[in-house]
Order: C-alpha cells, then sequence, then structure tokens
C-alpha cells in the first residue's frame, strides 16, 4: 500500500557546490590562492584542494572524501580512468542572453561598450516575433485541420487554437530579463522586424555594425554562418524562456552556457542552406512544432547536465526535476481548471521538494502508473433538442500518494467519482472500487496538450455570460454523464464508448455533463479517446456546441 507523503518546496536546500559534490561534479574555475572552504569559516563543508596543471593530474586518480570535524576520512569516492572533470560554467538567467552574445562573439575582441551587442540583441528579439507566426504545438489534430479543405477560411483563423499562445508582451518581458545590461529599443526591433519579413537570408538584416566587423576581419571569406547561427540560437532562447511563467521571479536560476546554443532546442531551425550550400536562408514561413516536452526538456538541459536517457520509463513520466535549489515543474501541477492550464508555460521556482515526515530533498517527481478497473455498464446518453448543462457524475474526493524511491518521489492522483442520478443500487460505499480513478500529472499534461479552448463567444460581457437552464441539443449531439463507463474493455479487449467506431454512441460529437467541477473535467479530459475541446469560462454551452461541430471528425465537448 503507498505510503501517504506531504511534499513541499523547501529553501533549506543544499549549497550548490556541495550538491555539485554529492551529484555530479562540476568544477569551480580561476585562479585561487589556495584551498577553495564551502560552509563557516571554522567547519566547512566542502573543500577543494587545487593541484598544479603542469603535474600529471589528468593521469592521476580524481578523490572525493567525506570527512568528519578532524578531517577523518568517512567515505572515500574515487573516480575510475583519467581523472578528468569537466568544468561547466553558468550564469543566472539574468542577463544570461548577453553573456552568450559576448561568448559567441568573443573571437572579435570587442569593448564591451561596442555597438555590436545593442544592435544584434535588437536583431534577436525581431527574429524571435517574426518566429511566432510559424510556431504551433504539435498535436495528432493539427495535421488533419490544417488539411480541411471544407472549413471556411475565416473559421481556421477563429478556432486553429494549435498555434502557440506565446504573445508579443511574454516576448518583450522575457527579452529584458535575458539581455538585462542592453535596452531593448522598440523602434530598433520594428526595423528589424520589417527588414526580415522582406529578406530572403539573415544576413541581409544584419546591423551595419555587425556587417563592419565582418569586412574587416573575414573579407576574403564570405561563406561565413558563425553570426547566423549565433543570432538564430539567441532567437530560439527568448521563444523557449518566453514559455517560462513569470520569469522575472526566476532570474537568480543558474543556467549552463552552453556552447551549442543552437542545437539545444529541439525546434526545427528556420535557417536552411540556399543552393550554393553554405549561406543560410531565413524561413520564416515553414510551420514549426513544438511537441509536448519541448520547452521543459530544453530548460531542464540547461539547468542540468546530468546525462539521462529521454526514452527510459523515468523520463517519460517526470513532471518536476530540482537542480541547484530550483526546481522545474509542468504547468498541469495542481488543482486549477484545466482550461486555466497553459499547456505550453512551465515553471520554474526557488526551493526543492521535500518529504515531509523526513524532511529529505529529492532530485524529482514523477508519476506512478496505476491501471484501475473500468465502470460498469450504466452511462447515461441523452438525446433530443434540449438538455440541462450541469454536473452529474461529480469528483467527492481527490488525494495525492507519494512512493518514495531513491532521490525522487512518485505520485499517483486518487479521484473517487460520485456516481449521481440513473445508476440505481450501485453506491459509492457498495461499489466503491467501481468509482476509483488514478491519473498523475504528466499525463494531465499530455492530454491537456492535445485539447483546444473554445474561443470568447459573443453573449460573454461585462466578464460574465448569462445563466442558462437548458442549452441547445443538436441531431449530431449526445450527452452523457461520464466517459468512465465509454472507456471500458470489450469482451474481446478492444476499448470503445467514446471512440468513433462505437455503434452504442454513433452521434459525432459527445457532451460530458461535468459543469462547474474542475475535476470531473480533468478526468473527461483524460478519458476521452475522440479529439477534445475544452469550453472555457467565456464561451456559453450553445455556441461551444457549435465552434465544435464546425470540425471534423469524433469529438468529446466538456462543458
Amino acid at each position: 500500500m503507498d505510503q501517504r507523503f506531504q511534499k513541499g518546496l523547501s529553501n533549506n536546500s543544499t549549497s550548490p557546490a556541495y550538491e555539485g559534490i554529492l551529484g555530479t561534479l562540476e568544477a569551480c574555475y580561476g585562479h585561487p590562492q589556495g584551498p577553495i572552504n564551502f560552509g563557516s569559516d571554522t567547519t566547512a563543508q566542502v573543500v577543494i584542494k587545487w593541484v598544479d596543471i603542469t603535474t600529471t593530474v589528468f593521469y592521476l586518480p580524481v578523490e572525493v572524501l567525506l570527512c568528519d570535524a578532524d578531517e577523518s576520512v568517512l567515505l572515500r569516492a574515487e573516480k575510475t580512468g583519467n581523472g578528468y572533470l569537466e568544468a561547466l560554467e553558468r550564469h543566472p538567467l539574468l542577463d544570461y542572453g548577453t553573456a552568450m552574445l559576448r561568448k559567441k562573439l568573443a573571437h572579435y575582441w570587442l569593448n564591451d561598450n561596442s555597438p555590436v551587442f545593442n544592435d544584434c540583441v535588437q536583431l534577436v528579439v525581431a527574429v524571435a516575433i517574426l518566429s511566432l507566426k510559424s510556431l504551433h504545438r504539435n498535436r495528432q489534430l493539427a495535421s488533419t485541420l490544417a488539411q480541411t479543405e471544407s472549413m471556411p477560411d475565416e473559421s481556421k483563423i477563429n478556432l486553429a487554437t494549435y498555434r502557440d499562445d506565446i504573445d508579443l508582451q511574454q516576448i518583450l518581458t522575457t527579452s529584458q530579463v535575458l539581455f538585462s545590461s542592453i535596452p531593448i529599443v522598440i523602434g530598433q526591433v520594428q526595423s528589424y522586424y520589417t527588414a526580415l519579413k522582406d529578406a530572403k537570408n539573415l544576413v541581409d538584416a544584419y546591423p551595419s555594425s555587425l556587417r563592419g566587423i565582418l569586412k574587416q576581419n573575414f573579407a576574403g571569406n564570405p561563406k561565413r554562418d558563425i553570426e547566423t547561427t549565433a543570432i538564430s540560437g539567441l532567437a530560439k532562447l527568448v521563444v523557449l524562456f518566453s514559455h517560462v511563467a513569470k520569469i522575472a521571479n526566476c532570474s537568480e536560476a543558474p543556467l549552463i552556457l552552453s556552447h551549442e546554443l543552437e542545437n539545444f532546442f529541439d525546434l526545427e531551425d528556420a535557417l536552411s542552406d540556399d543552393d550554393n550550400g553554405y549561406r543560410p536562408t531565413f524561413d520564416h514561413k515553414s510551420t514549426q512544432w513544438l511537441s509536448p516536452l519541448s520547452i521543459f526538456n530544453a530548460v531542464h538541459q540547461l539547468l542540468d547536465s546530468s546525462p539521462r536517457n529521454e526514452h527510459s520509463e523515468a523520463a517519460i513520466t517526470t513532471f518536476l526535476i530540482s537542480k541547484y535549489g530550483w526546481s522545474l515543474f509542468l504547468s498541469s501541477v495542481g488543482n486549477n481548471d484545466p482550461a486555466e492550464v497553459r499547456p505550453e508555460m512551465v515553471h520554474i521556482k526557488r526551493g526543492v521538494p521535500m518529504v515531509g515526515s523526513t524532511q529529505e530533498q529529492v532530485r524529482q517527481l514523477r508519476d506512478l502508473r496505476i491501471t484501475t478497473g473500468h465502470l460498469a455498464n450504466d452511462n447515461i446518453v441523452g438525446r433530443g433538442t434540449f438538455y440541462t448543462p450541469e454536473c452529474v457524475s461529480s469528483v467527492s474526493c481527490r488525494k495525492e500518494f507519494w512512493t518514495p524511491r531513491t532521490n525522487e518521489l512518485l505520485l499517483h492522483i486518487q479521484y473517487i467519482v460520485n456516481p449521481g442520478r440513473g445508476f440505481g443500487e450501485r453506491t459509492v460505499d457498495r461499489w466503491r472500487k467501481l468509482w476509483e480513478r488514478n491519473s498523475g500529472y504528466r499525463a494531465l499534461h499530455e492530454r491537456l496538450w492535445e485539447a483546444l479552448n473554445t474561443v470568447q463567444c459573443p453573449h460573454y460581457s461585462d466578464g460574465t455570460l448569462p445563466s442558462v437552464q437548458r442549452a441547445v441539443l443538436s441531431p449530431d449531439a449526445a450527452t452523457v454523464t461520464s466517459l468512465f463507463q465509454a472507456t471500458r474493455e470489450r469482451e474481446d479487449g478492444s476499448r470503445g464508448g467514446n471512440s468513433a467506431s462505437d455503434p452504442a454512441i454513433p452521434e459525432r460529437i459527445l457532451i460530458v455533463l461535468v459543469k462547474g467541477d474542475a475535476r470531473a473535467r480533468w478526468l473527461a479530459l483524460v478519458q476521452s479517446e475522440r479529439a477534445v475541446m475544452l469550453r472555457t469560462s467565456d464561451c456559453c454551452e450553445d455556441c461551444a456546441l457549435e465552434q465544435t461541430s464546425m470540425y471534423p471528425g469524433y469529438w468529446t465537448l466538456i462543458i
């Protein structure tokens, strides 16, 4: 039986240097005059002793010793092989972009106040803004909608919400954090943006200051794309951190100064070779896809240098990782209504999770996948011309259960469903196991990524919708009390009910009666085998059905 754990973000985290010794060794750099002590002046937690690089240090074993107060060795850990330790340079998120830009242009020996840095930053922001038009969330539904010729163009524009939802203000706010020492000048950004829209390649939009140093240093070698790659990589960095919620609150998060910035983000590059094969061309019109974990994995890569297999069980179930006193987690974490959660956003907060009973800190949290039984064949299907918008199968209880592992906690969320009316003698007390559902934050995130939200309807005024007692039910739609029965296994082992092939419910649109219960809406989202439309608080039930009906295929509408 899983033990219940309380989790919290503790600010009493291990010092970064000590954490480096305990985990992956990440060396300091500089020119010390002697050993570096971490801890108080009298009691050092960690001591780094330096060896002259001219000696045979690379051929000597590297030791990590755990000592007591008298410096007696309690534990000895020796690294085998040549003993080489890789140093990773880190920089706070605040002004991280500027540090990376200076690193990329370091070979020009520019003064700190060179206009090249200012001009390049304005160009980087313009490239980031221009890329937003081609950035989409990679949903299975997206390719189907893109190929649908029967939909009116106006409907595609208004309802194709699989486009990434990052806006201009988020780009500018992020740029002000990443390039805090260089002012973002809106007029200059606008000029570069205009030039980029008509440019055949990124070089054509270069600032004069950058052209000048290129001409001075590489006049005889026009086949040079290092600067173009750097600008493209920095633009990706801006787009990436525009997906971090409240980015100003995590400006002290320590990030690795990546030498391969242009490769760390699994977003299709907006640069491609031209016919000559060397000068990158700029194609801002091609679609660039974000996978459900593009943002999470990329930020993780800049926080944690530990090797990882992205196809492992741990990688595909993780929803929070912590490093150096900071935690990165998905936006699905919490108990908010799914329509209010932006799955393309991630959060970075100071603190690390801990086990409440022992105060033990852990490095990651992930889903514990639990298979549960399926509900009995008691789901109520409603047909006709009208229906009552309500919640029939509410969630009466939601609990989080935590299971400890080495440096991690596994979570499963248990929902107890209230069967509501129409289920006869099968009450919760008598048939409790029939009404238990389990899920996790990673699973919720992946299902929410595939869902569409309704857009604001004309009936929304002054922040409210008119109260309705009944809503229109069209012939191609039916209401269901829940989707739990609909996902039961058939005798042949297949799953059906809310799939398009189930003859019991031939209607193209299923309206799930879970209005007003955020937890029941999450469960309906997870259980649906159809494409999902989530009704938002600024759209009435009638308009939600109308918007859903404009898409081809079989749908679940969660009111």
